[in-house]
């Protein structure tokens, strides 16, 4: 498992970050349901292969027949994996 051999070099464990942008239309048969972009940004800290600690942060962008939305989110997770 590459998590196992990322703490080979590395006892406190291995830091895992994404960033992602996405886009959707969704007017679809005659309905205007808009437009969504999503920024998302995490960090992961896995301790070991069965155990990490996470945090999400996301925007959010709606337009919809002239009305323009905004959302924020954090989301922390902690995980315990047993066999």
């Amino acid at each position: 498992m590459l998590i196992s051999r990322a703490q080979q070099f590395c006892r406190t464990g291995a830091l895992e970050l994404a960033l992602r942008w996405s886009v959707i239309d969704l007017t679809d048969a005659g309905i205007d349901g808009g437009e969504m972009e999503v920024l998302k940004g995490a960090a992961t800290w896995w301790a070991s292969p069965g155990f990490n600690m996470s945090v999400n942060v996301q925007k959010v962008w709606n337009r919809t027949g002239g009305f323009d939305g905004e959302a924020d989110g954090v989301f922390f997770r902690l995980m315990v994996q047993t066999q």
